[in-house]
């Protein structure tokens, strides 16, 4: 055998003889082209808390990863908050800075009890599987719903059986892995047997579950033979489960990953000459990392992959035949009992009485520039309790199937072998060997943007100003007036490019030139270069069900508003939503989209009707006549909503209303001024502001004035910048009940994005 660890794809050397080099590189020059066209993200979000009351505010920080190192390629990331029924509620757009960033969102006092989804990706994710996008579920409680969360009991659960590598063959003991599943809570405490199918009663090995993901047991199987797993759990539960036929001839791939090295074994049986010879590549993150040329196997061959030369992380082991065909692969990680991560020096100084001050401080180091920091109350869980950024960054990150509190695998109790076991049922799917060998690779629709940018087009006496320079006077919230001027190509068009701002940017342009007819006609329009992305899986089942709240008269009341019960409107989105429809007039565009909607004219004048009565219709919130909008088409429009029955501020005796507002009413990206005068006022949609969080509670209200401080959430600090001349200082104000305090702080080294994480508790 042949082998070597590669430190990047970039040291390949010749092993072997030519011959086999040409017979057998094209998985190598696959890889290679994947890694270096094709970088792939993946993000973690660590929320203030796990769980909301409708009514409050939702901060996360976001962490974006290009493998293993926070991300260079994206400078922006969408955030979404949808509903059970994949109902988008909420959406938010972020800047990044080294693959950081932050927000939040008011999740709105009339949202109902439920679990609710918050989905995170960048643009260039959207060229790969949706299934590497973020999501996670985050629960909302209103005393006000009809209905309450439970946790659901009453779903059953099943396993899945993996075999180390795939293979099971005759005289090789086999290492098998037990994964369970379950649309709602897999049990945590589980146990098992392996039997004879044809002696169900008589065990041959027996096996506890690790915990509430995965098992794993060992058999020598016999040819002729058949044989079934029976599972149990602590309810009496049983489950049984058939074992795959035992293969006469095969190899099978045996890891053990230590803290020195990666020791993998290769055992064959009847082995035909034809697929001779082998060859075993290691990859992680899709970097080759280690190549091994087996000119011929023997029963039994192994080899050592030296830890020292690797990284933290998933590696991929796969063994190739003559005809590079997947023969057997494993993952596994390298080093779980050795993590490359760094802890904060910190000394406190702690008060555990109600609302009292309290501190603590993080030695200076200047290798790391800023700080992301929580303290909560233990009593209360956090969301890295469940997933953490640790294991975002080495397991769920880069895996697609469900499991539950993968945050388990990385902290101070962890179980290395429960680790292994639940790679062992786990698939790379970053890429697929056979794909990328047969120039199969993602297609790239979405390159990313360097921040915001907006493509413009000037027009001018109708038609294009080609080749014409624009001036654009941008007000500036904090920095007065800017002026910028820009200069169209030969079709009309520019671009603003790299434009980091929240909210809204208001500006004013006009048009250089002499011709004063061609200055008072001009308009501008724009179209931004990012766009949010429609979510188009179903989103998974979890152990949570809704059961009715038996409401009290008060809030009976309440829901028997008559203004709830008859809110009913259309809303049709011609900014965010191309419609396409050209130059047809609005009414005639509404006719046959809105049920019971019958337009006619009436002594030259234009009629709406709905259920018999007249419907008012509005022009940017004006009244006017039917008439008034005959000329007005589809393409000047911004947004049409259509209300059926009474609503506030009818004076026709509740028939409904349409409200049409027009591209100049204010829409981001069009004009504002109606008159078009020379100077005219625009504003383009930016970055949404993040609610700020208030940690200094007790120095601008009374202490006394709150009848009860419940806060879970004592302090939040999305980046806390440092002095490399001094420690870090974090004052907190303790709540009514907390008596320790835990603390998560997580920095990366400017250097080599080394992870610094702290998550313990404070006593």
């Amino acid at each position: 055998m042949n082998s070597t660890v590669l430190k990047s794809i970039a040291l390949l050397f010749s092993l072997s003889t030519a011959t086999l080099a040409l017979a057998q590189d094209k998985a190598e020059k696959a890889l290679q082209k994947l890694q270096q066209s094709y970088p792939q993200e993946k993000i973690h979000l660590l929320f203030n808390k796990d769980h909301y009351v409708a009514g409050e505010n939702l901060w996360f920080k976001s962490f974006v990863f290009e493998g293993y190192n926070r991300s260079n390629i994206s400078t922006s990331l969408f955030v979404e908050l949808y509903d059970s029924s994949k109902k988008l509620v909420d959406k938010k757009m972020i800047p990044l800075l080294k693959g950081e960033g932050s927000g939040s969102f008011l999740l709105s006092s009339t949202l109902k009890e439920d679990v609710y989804f918050v989905r995170a990706y960048t643009t260039w994710m959207t060229n790969f599987s949706e299934d590497f996008n973020y999501l996670q579920p985050i629960t909302v409680y209103n005393p006000a719903s009809s209905q309450k969360l439970n946790i659901n009991t009453d779903t059953s659960w099943t396993a899945t059986l993996h075999p180390e590598s795939g293979t099971f063959v005759d005289g090789i003991k086999t290492k098998f892995a037990v994964r369970l599943h379950s649309k709602g809570i897999t049990p945590s405490k589980w146990s098992g047997f392996v039997s004879d199918i044809e002696n169900p009663d008589t065990p041959i090995a027996n096996f506890t579950g690790f915990d509430q993901n995965v098992g794993s047991f060992s058999i020598n199987p016999q040819a002729g033979k058949n044989y079934q797993v029976t599972l149990q759990d602590e309810t009496g539960k049983k489950v049984s489960i058939n074992l795959p036929p035992v293969s006469s001839t095969g190899i099978n791939l045996q890891v053990e990953s230590t803290n020195t090295a990666v020791k993998y074994s290769i055992l064959s049986k009847n082995i035909s000459a034809d697929s001779q010879p082998y060859k075993i590549l290691g990859t992680i993150n899709n970097v080759l990392v280690y190549k091994a040329n087996i000119n011929k196997i023997s029963e039994v061959q192994s080899a050592l992959i030296p830890a020292n030369k690797l990284i933290n992380g998933v590696l991929q082991l796969t063994l190739f035949d003559s005809k590079e065909n997947v023969v057997a692969q494993r993952l596994c990680f390298v080093q779980p009992d050795l993590l490359n991560i760094k802890k904060p020096n910190l000394t406190s100084n702690l008060n555990t009485s109600e609302r009292a001050k309290n501190s603590l401080t993080i030695e200076k180091n200047s290798n790391y520039k800023g700080y992301n920091i929580i303290l909560t109350d233990p009593q209360s869980s956090s969301s890295e309790d469940e997933n953490s950024v640790l294991s975002t960054l080495w397991l769920t990150g880069d895996l697609t199937s469900h499991i539950s509190r993968p945050s388990q695998y990385f902290t101070k109790n962890h179980q290395s072998e429960a680790l292994d076991a639940l790679l062992i049922s786990e698939k790379w799917n970053r890429f697929n060997w056979n794909s990328i060998m047969l120039g199969n690779y993602p297609l790239i629709k979405n390159k990313p943007e360097s921040y915001i940018s907006y493509k413009g087009k000037v027009v001018s006496q109708g038609k294009p100003a080609a080749n014409a320079d624009l001036n654009l006077i941008f007000k500036m919230p904090d920095a007065g007036l800017k002026f910028h001027q820009v200069k169209t190509d030969a079709s009309g068009l520019f671009s603003l490019n790299n434009l980091v701002f929240e909210d809204t940017m208001t500006f004013s342009y006009q048009l250089n030139s002499s011709d004063k007819a061609a200055v008072n006609s001009t308009q501008v329009y724009f179209q931004a270069n990012f766009s949010f992305v429609p979510l188009t899986k179903e989103l998974p089942d979890i152990g949570m069900k809704l059961t009715e709240r038996i409401p009290d008269k008060k809030l009976n009341n309440d829901l028997r508003s008559p203004m709830l019960k008859n809110a009913n409107e259309m809303v049709f989105d011609f900014v965010h939503e191309n419609k396409g429809f050209g130059n047809i007039n609005v009414l005639k565009w509404l006719q046959g989209r809105v049920p019971g909607l019958q337009i006619y004219s009436q002594g030259g004048n234009t009629i709406a009707t709905m259920r018999g009565g007249q419907v008012q219709i509005f022009l940017d919130e004006m009244k006017i006549e039917g008439s008034q909008i005959a000329m007005i088409s589809v393409s000047d429009v911004a947004m049409i909503k259509v209300i059926r029955g009474s609503f506030s501020g009818s004076s026709n005796g509740g028939s409904g209303a349409i409200l049409i507002y027009t591209l100049r009413g204010g829409s981001a990206g069009y004009p504002d001024d109606a008159n078009f005068t020379t100077l005219k006022e625009m504003r383009l949609k930016g970055y949404d502001k993040e609610e700020p969080f208030n940690n200094n509670i007790y120095e601008s209200i009374e202490r006394k004035s709150l009848t009860k401080d419940s806060r879970s959430t004592l302090y939040w600090k999305p980046y806390f910048p440092t002095d490399d001349q001094e420690p870090t200082t974090v004052n907190f104000y303790n709540n009514d009940s907390a008596k320790e305090f835990k603390v998560i702080i997580i920095g990366f080294d400017e250097e080599n994005d080394t992870l610094l994480y702290y998550n313990e508790i404070l006593k």
